[in-house]
């Protein structure tokens, strides 16, 4: 196969992929054929793009959006049935151009032999960078399965080793990022705390700050995922807690409220994610890829958006944790 059947083959395979996060203007869209404008962070609106949307019955507007490049090397139906399987994976609006070649004629030309490999890799290119300039840093990759796949890759480019600790999650980060072939060299072991025991015994949080600010906390989050990292020996170290439900919670963290935290050096940075549809599977899910985000931010070396910082001494300093969590409770 030539390098240009092999781009294409991969575009069919939905490799050109990006996540609009929820804090971007999604609109709710139909399923079927329209277009699809899309909007940066000031509102302008960009150019409007001919896709092909499938929309999953448990998706709701909170949740990313998967853009994907077909191309003429899968039949329509089959390239359906893929998208599907992605979809209730990872349970995400799927949206990508329409299956006609007519529109898309590049991949007709090459088929044909009209063009060269040369011609056609510029032209698959070409068609990435729409995506790329239009999604700036919400482009996380091409040509993967998933989100953990390039947090390996990056971890290993980087020499960078990761460990956990999960509470609701219930090794869900874990288990993806094993799935990838060769993460042992990445990710040593990881931690699943689900009681505030195992909590303070494997990851060293402190009882006091679990009783002050409740399990289900920002600086709970943020000593756990630096005793993760210490414990580990490793350079990252992500946490995850919250209540996944469907019953607990209360009026400060009612179901589908998640604490994370990223640490790397000297800083540990807390992010707080509301799920607002009370699923368990669905909390979960999206509780291990926000973790999965913040930790390929940082083995970028790049500080999370959305993010508080919290310095490491900083962690057992009770004046620092109280305005930590005071951030995130008015949040």
């Amino acid at each position: 196969m030539g390098k240009v059947a092999k781009a294409l083959a991969a575009l069919a395979l939905g490799a050109v992929t990006a996540y609009l996060f929820p804090r971007r203007k999604t609109p709710s869209l139909p399923v079927g054929e329209s277009s699809y404008f899309l909007e940066d962070g000031s509102g302008t609106c960009r150019d409007s793009i001919p896709v092909y949307y499938y929309k999953p019955a448990t998706w709701t507007e909170e949740q990313p959006v998967f853009i994907a490049f077909p191309g003429y090397t899968r039949k329509a139906e089959q390239f359906e049935k893929h998208l599907e399987d992605l979809a209730v994976r990872y349970n995400m609006l799927i949206a990508c151009p329409e299956f006609s070649t007519k529109k898309y004629p590049g991949a007709r030309w090459y088929q044909e032999g009209n063009i060269s490999d040369a011609e056609g890799e510029k032209m698959c290119r070409e068609y990435a960078k729409k995506f790329y300039d239009l999604l700036g840093d919400a482009v996380y990759d091409e040509d993967v399965a998933g989100l953990e796949e390039t947090l390996v890759r990056t971890l290993k480019e980087k020499g960078l080793t990761l460990s956990t600790a999960e509470s609701c999650p219930g090794g869900l980060i874990a288990q993806r990022i094993t799935s990838v072939p060769g993460s042992s060299e990445v990710f040593g072991y990881g931690f699943v705390t689900y009681w505030e025991a195992a909590k303070a015994r494997l990851v060293g949080v402190e009882p006091d700050v679990i009783a002050k600010y409740n399990v289900v906390s920002a600086p709970v989050a943020a000593q756990m995922a630096l005793g993760a990292a210490q414990a580990a020996g490793a350079e990252i170290g992500i946490s995850v807690t919250g209540v996944a439900g469907p019953t607990g919670g209360d009026a400060l963290r009612p179901v589908g409220t998640v604490y994370l935290g990223a640490a790397r050096g000297e800083t540990v940075y807390l992010k707080k994610l509301s799920v607002s549809r009370p699923d368990r599977a669905l909390v979960r899910a999206r509780a291990a890829q926000a973790a999965l985000e913040l930790a390929l931010r940082l083995a970028q070396g790049k500080v999370p958006a959305g993010t508080e910082p919290l310095a490491r001494d900083a962690q057992h300093s009770a004046e620092a944790l109280d305005k930590l969590n005071e951030v995130f409770l008015g949040h």
